[in-house]
């Protein structure tokens, strides 16, 4: 698709991502100011614009919210960069451009997480919903899709059983070097897991998908149009039970 377009047009893309993904937002944000009295409920004007993590850790209002606003932060900045590639790189087709521009933003998220992990004692909410360490969430998916149409069944299969043997090297490494309490050496293979891992689950998903085509296809689409609202509201929902019963 991005070969076939004569140029980026960011008003449709921001319009129509904000139309998938902004009403049910403000809805669940509604439903969480109602149902949810705890901590962290007095920041919720910044939920609003998204900033809530930003640049710091999650509050505790509204958890699951924090890989929506990684989501629209990316939605926000990708075209954008997208539109600087046609300046910067020329003589590059468009999905050159966009790979290029992807990997930027990988690249980018590992470094900040390598110079903020030791800094931090929470990995989950320290690091991994922060929005400036994580903006490589969606990058990474969407360098890999740009890349999937060339990978046939038995290639994924080959590089998901040589990935998933590199995260299990890193995870015992992972173990073996928490038991010394090298903090550093612990960041560095996080950060490799959060590359390996999600690399690793997509060539699984590729390699299934080419292997049972249509089926396949059809139970992936399922979860893709009820996963957006099953996770805004699957709190909301678990509140009313546990208050009740």
């Amino acid at each position: 698709a991005l070969e076939r377009l004569p140029r980026i047009n960011l008003r449709i893309f921001v319009v129509r991502r904000a139309f998938r993904t902004l009403p049910l937002y403000f809805l669940a944000l509604a439903a969480y100011a109602v149902l949810d009295t705890g901590a962290g409920r007095e920041q919720i004007a910044t939920y609003a614009f998204f900033s809530q993590n930003l640049v710091t850790s999650m509050p505790p209002f509204f958890s699951v919210s924090w890989s929506l606003s990684v989501e629209e932060w990316y939605y926000l900045a990708a075209p954008f960069m997208l539109a600087a590639s046609l300046a910067l790189l020329p003589n590059t087709t468009n999905l050159e451009r966009f790979r290029w521009c992807m990997l930027v933003l990988v690249v980018t998220a590992f470094v900040l997480r390598l110079v903020y992990v030791p800094d931090y004692s929470d990995w989950d909410q320290d690091i991994r919903k922060v929005v400036v360490l994580r903006v490589d969430a969606i990058a990474l998916g969407a360098l890999l899709g740009s890349c999937a149409i060339q990978v046939d069944a038995r290639r994924a299969w080959v590089a998901a059983g040589a990935l998933s043997a590199i995260a299990l090297g890193l995870g015992l490494s992972w173990t073996a070097l928490n038991a010394h309490r090298d903090v550093l050496s612990v960041g560095i293979a996080l950060s490799l897991l959060f590359t390996v891992i999600p690399v690793c689950i997509f060539f699984v998903i590729r390699w299934s998908e080419l292997r049972f085509k249509t089926r396949f296809r059809r139970a992936e689409r399922f979860f893709a149009d009820i996963s957006y609202p099953l996770y805004l509201f699957h709190i909301p929902v678990l509140v009313v039970f546990a208050s009740r019963f």
